[in-house]
C-alpha cells in the first residue's frame, strides 16, 4: 500500500486487466476511524489478500461506502465480497449498472455532488467516455482526481465502442483539465504527478490522432482494418481497431464521413470543426 497524499491511499491489486497492466488501483480515502474504499479489483482471492491486508495496515477503520468508478468487471468485480467484508453500501451510477451486475450486488446511486468522510471532501463527477456511467473523484484540498480509466498511468485510455464514446470522453477531458488537477490517481499504472499537464497531452494525442485519420481518409475509402494497419504495430492492431471504430463513430455523429458497406470517405474536411 503506498499513499498519495495525507488521507489518500492506493492499493495494487492483481487483476485480469489490459495489458500492459496486471493490476487495478484501488483507493482508500478518509481518517483512522472511516474511510471510503473507491473500486475493489476483480474479486479473485489475490486482490481480496491485498485490500484486505491493507485495511488492516489502516488500522482496521470502518469503510463507510465503497464506489465504483465504472462497470468494468477489473473494477466491480470484488464489490461484492467488499460488500460482505466491510458492512459498507455499494455505488454505481445508473448508466453503468447491467442487469448482470445487479444480479451480483446490491448496488445503489449515488445522486449528491459530494459525499464527506473524516472531514474531507470527494466531489463525485459523472465523466462519460470509456463507459456512459464513469464517474472520477476530486479531492480538492489537494486538487487530486482519482480518474478510474479516463487516464493511465503509462498508456492512453482505450474508448471502444458500443459502451465508449469518443465524443463524451473529449469533452470529459475538457472538464477535467479545467480543474486543474496537481495529481491524478489513475486506475491503472503508476499514478500522475503532473495531472494537467498528462490530461493536456492526452487531448493532443487524440488531436493529432484526429488529423491522422482525416488525412488518410481523404486519400480514398478506407475500412477499419485498413486504418488500423497502417496506424497500429501486429501486436496493438485488435485494441487499435476498436480506437478507429471509436473515431470513425465521432466522425459519423460530426458529419465529417460517410460510410456504407464496412468502407469510410471523407464527407467534409471535419478538422477545422475539431476544438478542444
Amino acid at each position: 500500500m503506498e499513499q498519495v497524499v495525507p488521507g489518500v491511499y492506493r492499493s495494487i491489486v492483481p487483476s485480469h486487466t489490459l495489458a500492459p497492466y496486471t493490476a487495478t488501483n484501488c483507493y482508500w480515502v478518509g481518517g483512522r476511524r472511516q474511510v471510503v474504499l473507491i473500486d475493489a479489483g476483480d474479486g479473485d482471492e489475490p486482490g481480496r489478500t491485498v485490500l484486505e491486508a491493507d485495511w488492516r495496515d489502516l488500522g482496521s477503520p470502518e469503510v463507510v461506502a465503497i464506489f465504483a468508478t465504472h462497470r468494468h468487471g477489473d473494477h466491480t468485480g470484488g464489490a461484492a465480497w467488499a460488500h460482505q467484508r466491510f458492512g459498507a453500501p455499494l455505488y454505481l451510477q445508473n448508466r453503468d449498472l447491467t442487469p448482470a451486475l445487479a444480479e451480483q450486488a446490491p448496488w445503489q446511486h449515488f445522486s449528491d455532488r459530494d459525499f464527506r468522510v473524516e472531514g474531507m471532501i470527494l466531489n463525485v463527477l459523472e465523466a462519460p467516455g470509456h463507459t456512459p456511467g464513469q464517474w472520477n473523484f476530486y479531492l480538492p484540498e489537494t486538487r487530486g482526481l482519482i480518474a478510474g480509466d479516463n487516464v493511465l498511468g503509462n498508456t492512453t485510455a482505450v474508448v471502444a465502442p458500443p459502451e465508449g464514446h469518443l465524443g463524451d470522453y473529449l469533452a470529459t477531458l475538457d472538464r477535467l483539465l479545467a480543474m486543474q488537477p496537481a495529481w491524478i490517481g489513475p486506475g491503472h499504472g503508476d499514478l500522475i504527478v503532473d495531472g494537467a499537464t498528462r490530461i493536456q497531452t492526452y487531448l493532443d494525442h487524440r488531436r493529432e490522432r484526429i488529423a491522422q485519420l482525416l488525412a488518410m481518409l481523404r486519400q480514398g475509402p478506407q475500412t477499419v482494418h485498413s486504418l488500423a494497419e497502417e496506424l497500429y504495430p501486429p501486436a496493438q492492431r485488435a485494441a487499435g481497431e476498436w480506437m478507429v471504430r471509436s473515431h470513425l463513430q465521432f466522425f459519423e455523429q460530426q458529419g465529417w464521413v460517410q460510410a456504407r458497406d464496412e468502407e469510410f470517405w471523407i464527407a467534409k474536411d471535419g478538422l477545422d470543426d475539431f476544438s478542444r
